[in-house]
């Protein structure tokens, strides 16, 4: 038990933006079955409040999506000026 404890605790601090039914969903994907309810009382043990009111921090929200967010792309753009074609180069990183 001790161990779903802290697999809900770290679930709810790694992704704020889950409620207790996406928790419990998660767990039933790994095997343990537990209610709703178990998960709210193991959350408010721990001093998490319930998803709308817990507060995401960018610092948590680019860790949370880092694989999905992080981009490059490399292009070039022609432009016409008065010394004639002049060709641009980009490196865009996000």
């Amino acid at each position: 038990m001790k161990e779903i404890r802290e697999l809900v605790v770290r679930m709810a601090e790694e992704n704020p933006s889950w409620g207790y039914a996406r928790i419990q969903g998660a767990l039933k994907h790994l095997g343990h079955r537990v209610a709703r309810s178990t998960i709210a009382r193991m959350l408010k043990d721990h001093g998490i409040k319930p998803s709308p009111d817990r507060p995401m921090s960018w610092a948590t929200f680019v860790r949370a999506h880092a694989d999905a967010i992080a981009a490059a792309d490399f292009f070039t753009t022609e432009v016409w000026t008065m010394y004639g074609l002049v060709r641009h180069f980009t490196l865009f990183v996000i």
